[in-house]
């Protein structure tokens, strides 16, 4: 008997030894301790108490004194589970804890299987093997199982299973004590993710932990790291082994070692410093073993932002008190208990009122009320700064009047806030200022109201007004007639979107007057009602003076008006028709009139290069071909005209150097010039490198046409002086001739159609010349005119918008001898532009037209783009860093890996203005960056410096 129970007991003290590891390295010394307790009855009650239980006889077992019923009861009130199971697997004996956290009864477990009370297949077959090693002499074996209760929840335990030996050695059963642990494992877990958070918060520390010790006098540093020792301008291997003296500034090195001393002597020692310009807090906290300090564990934390915010705070603090003592309004706080603090001088300035306490009694005592702005008296805790107290809610613009000794004085417009003076006090912050100025007004306003309403109703023009909610203020008699209003009290205060149902007629009529009055500009629009009246409805926006914006409308009847202007336009309409069908007659006719035409001067002409000819009829046939060329020029004269009457001419607007034009249509009529021996003067010599936004051909045409008439309707030995002045937005150019002039009433008819002057009948023309000259610098966005003196002379002049030389254009241009277009076409640089946005795509496209020395490519794809510039010519790529297929970074890497493309200069485009991003681009390669929105200027500039 006792060897078994030295068997068992050193197994179940083995098993306490084994949980007792396992609960400490949880560091949990109360379940340790506990437990501890738990296994040591265990190990009683199985040494002593199986023994009684197995015993027939009824004697009492004695054991250092106690009974047997003493170690039952140990057996019995055991906090852990204790199952007696035989060689069957069978359960023989439970103790009461088995029962009670199972909720079984005993006679749902003995006889019972052991394995049957564990649902999970992979634990009875663990438990079999255990008991298989047991039975082979082990002395004991633990496992952690889910065993179910009644209920068939399932409880995690920790079991131990202990043979029972004999005295022969041989097992007679097992004990299988068992243990909650489930309160363990969560522990363990919560200490886990505990360890795991504590160990990234030392990670992320962006302070400074440092530890030391004491040798001898000196203290010498294990351990330190951290953020902030190297903004110190530190490394640990500067402090760790060290003493103060060996990298602490000396000048601070005495109030350190006072702190050290301190904190090493058992105080908790905070103090600030300033190292390299940071300031900083540190922490020494002593750690005790055995009541003695055996080492300081220290932290510290920059607190240089803090100590910048406090100088900065004081700094404000001052401004606002500055501030708080010049404003105009009165300020003071109240709290929960009356209590009011002024905190500047206008409260006991306006109101007599000092800091300290202030209720009814008080105002009573010094004579004052307080009236509502209707005239009704107040109580005092009806005061806007009491309510706001008691309610916590805001106030705005509250209208107060004070009478004193029964006079009203002053009035007030109060608000009041809620403030938290503390975290259970509440209080409010009251602001006050004087309007007794403006309530005087206010009554004088009111007394010139009436005569004002009596005007408005009785102008005949209809007045409309609402808020900024487009709530109606005011209406007159007169809109209330046009929109059938019986009342001026029907509409004041309603909703104007009532009156939009009279103009169904209007499409979207509610969101047009909603985007006028969004727009917030003067407007004037015509509108029709549902019985037909036409109005025109004017807008005005109107601030009146301490209140908001109000909407101003007046409605005019403009019925018969709109049906008259409705007749013009009929009018109108039926003669540009007529006028239409006239000019498609006439261009169909110059068509038809062209091809007869032009088989008579080809003939002709061949017939001028017979040598067999005589004389005379050489004459005949220059006559023709005279006549002939004057015929063509009427007729394409004729067709012009029709063209633009017709709105068929094109013409083709782009930068024009209007000097070199010039002196080339000079050249072209030079030979009739000198035939009349007429003198042209060049006068453009301000006019170089100038540039205007024409058709070169149509230009060509004008300066024809002008120079022509100057010639012809001049005198012999007569002048033409062309001229030219250059103003902010166009260049006008002057033809000055000494011919017979024109009278000055006639100016304005010589550029009509087919008039020609009387008493010139001798010169060749059908009035047609003048006509289409005007109308084809009008298309050309341009003005055309004349002066004239009749027997002096005239001055013809046209302008036409002006386009500086282009910046980044030839310096050389206009002093070459060849054509602009010609020289454009000789130094065109081409420009990639590798970008998916169709609207940026098209921004640059514009730029770029203007800019004759630059073709733009463009690929809407990274790929596209590094196919583009592999195989293109290309002189600069502009490259965006957002692409579909692959970023802008990955594109350029491409770029400069491939041999063709590695020498392109680059310039990135991007949405990104953050100046890292910027700079990273710009140290990854990148000779430039834009951002959008991109500035044209900037484009420009930076193409330039590129090219």
């Amino acid at each position: 008997m006792k060897h078994r129970r030295i068997t068992v007991g050193a197994a179940i003290l083995f098993l306490s030894i084994d949980l007792l590891y396992t609960i400490n390295y949880g560091n949990d010394f109360y379940l340790s301790n506990m437990m501890f307790f738990y296994l040591v009855s265990v190990f009683i009650a199985v040494l002593y108490v199986f023994p009684a239980y197995k015993s027939k006889s009824s004697r009492t077992l004695i054991c250092d004194g106690h009974t047997s019923s003493y170690f039952t009861t140990l057996f019995d009130q055991n906090p852990s589970l204790i199952f007696q199971i035989d060689f069957k697997g069978k359960i023989t004996s439970v103790n009461q804890t088995s029962l009670d956290i199972l909720n079984y009864s005993k006679s749902d477990l003995l006889s019972k299987s052991f394995l049957s009370f564990f649902n999970i297949p992979d634990d009875q077959h663990y438990i079999k093997e255990i008991f298989h090693v047991v039975k082979e002499g082990k002395v004991n074996t633990t496992f952690l199982a889910k065993i179910s209760k009644k209920d068939q929840s399932d409880i995690t335990m920790k079991f131990t299973v202990i043979p029972h030996v004999t005295g022969q050695k041989s097992i007679e059963c097992f004990f299988v004590v068992g243990n909650d642990i489930t309160e363990l494992l969560k522990h363990k877990e919560r200490i886990v993710k505990t360890q795991i958070e504590l160990k990234e918060t030392i990670q992320k520390q962006q302070g400074m932990i440092f530890k030391y010790l004491k040798k001898g006098n000196s203290f010498i540093h294990t351990l330190c790291d951290g953020e902030l020792l190297y903004k110190f301008g530190l490394r640990p291997k500067d402090v760790i082994g060290k003493d103060l003296y060996e990298f602490m500034p000396n000048d601070q090195i005495d109030s350190k070692l006072k702190s050290y001393e301190a904190a090493w002597n058992g105080d908790v020692v905070v103090y600030e410093g300033l190292i390299n310009g940071i300031h900083y807090l540190t922490t020494l906290s002593p750690v005790f073993r055995e009541g003695k300090v055996r080492e300081v564990i220290c932290s510290s934390i920059d607190i240089t932002v803090r100590k910048h915010m406090e100088d900065k705070l004081r700094k404000n603090e001052n401004l606002y008190r500055t501030v708080l003592h010049t404003m105009s309004e009165g300020i003071f706080i109240i709290d929960e208990n009356g209590i009011n603090t002024n905190l500047n001088k206008n409260v006991e300035k306006h109101l007599g009122i000092k800091s300290g306490q202030f209720g009814e009694s008080t105002a009573r005592k010094m004579g004052i009320e307080f009236v509502s702005e209707n005239g009704t008296s107040m109580k005092y805790d009806e005061l806007p700064g009491i309510n706001t107290v008691n309610d916590h809610i805001e106030r705005k613009d509250v209208i107060i009047g004070i009478k004193e000794k029964g006079s009203l004085k002053k009035w007030f417009s109060v608000n009041s806030k809620p403030l938290n003076l503390s975290e259970s006090e509440k209080g409010s912050l009251v602001s006050f200022h004087d309007i007794s100025l403006q309530k005087i007004q206010e009554l004088k306003l009111k007394e010139t109201y009436s005569l004002n309403q009596n005007l408005i109703d009785n102008l005949r023009t209809g007045i409309f007004v609402t808020d900024e909610n487009r709530n109606t203020l005011l209406v007159n008699k007169a809109v209330r007639k046009m929109l059938n209003i019986q009342s001026e009290g029907n509409a004041i205060g309603e909703s104007a979107k009532k009156i939009h149902c009279d103009f169904s007629e209007n499409k979207n009529f509610s969101d047009e007057i909603q985007g006028i009055i969004n727009a917030g500009l003067p407007n004037s629009t015509l509108v029709k009602s549902d019985r037909g009246h036409v109005y025109r409805l004017n807008y005005i926006p109107v601030l009146l003076e301490g209140k908001n914006k109000v909407n101003l409308w007046t409605f005019e009847d403009f019925t018969e008006i709109s049906e008259l202007q409705m007749l013009t336009q009929n009018a109108k309409e039926e003669a540009e028709t007529a006028n239409m069908a006239k000019s498609d007659f006439l261009s169909k006719m110059s068509h038809e009139l062209r091809t007869p035409l032009n088989g008579i001067l080809g003939f002709a002409q061949l017939l001028e290069l017979d040598k067999e000819l005589n004389a005379k009829q050489q004459k005949f046939i220059s006559e023709i071909l005279t006549s002939g060329s004057h015929l063509l020029s009427l007729i394409n004269e004729v067709l012009d005209l029709s063209r633009i009457e017709t709105g068929s001419l094109k013409v083709s607007i782009e930068l024009v150097n209007i000097k070199d034009i010039i002196n080339e249509c000079i050249g072209m009529v030079t030979p009739l010039a000198e035939k009349r021996k007429i003198k042209i003067a060049d006068l453009l010599n301000n006019l170089d490198h100038c540039f205007v936004k024409a058709d070169p051909i149509r230009l060509r045409q004008v300066l024809l046409n002008l120079l022509d008439n100057a010639i012809k309707y001049n005198h012999e030995n007569g002048e033409i002086h062309i001229y030219g002045e250059k103003g902010m937005n166009d260049i006008t150019i002057f033809l000055k001739d000494t011919g017979i002039g024109i009278n000055s009433d006639k100016l304005t008819a010589i550029f009509e159609p087919f008039y020609r002057i009387k008493n010139n009948t001798s010169i060749e023309g059908a009035g047609i010349g003048l006509s289409l000259t005007k109308q084809l610098v009008e298309v050309m966005n341009g003005e055309i005119g004349a002066s004239s003196t009749a027997g002096h002379g005239s001055i013809f002049w046209f302008s036409l918008p002006i386009q500086q030389e282009p910046e980044l254009a030839d310096p050389e241009l206009g002093h070459n001898e060849e054509s602009f277009i010609q020289k454009r076409a000789k130094n065109i640089s081409t420009i990639l532009y590798i970008e998916d946005n169709p609207s940026n795509i098209a921004l640059v496209e514009e730029i770029m037209e203007s800019q004759p020395h630059y073709s733009l490519i463009y690929a809407k794809e990274g790929a596209e783009g590094l196919t583009k510039a592999k195989n293109e010519r290309v002189d600069l790529i502009l490259l965006d860093i957002n692409l579909p297929d692959m970023n802008g970074y990955q594109v350029f890497d491409e770029l400069k890996r491939n041999q063709h493309t590695k020498n392109i200069p680059v310039i990135a485009i991007s949405a990104n203005a953050i100046s890292m991003h910027i700079e990273d681009s710009l140290n990854k390669g990148f000779q430039d960056y834009l951002t959008k929105p991109i500035n044209i200027k900037d484009l420009l500039f930076k193409v330039k410096k590129f090219i």
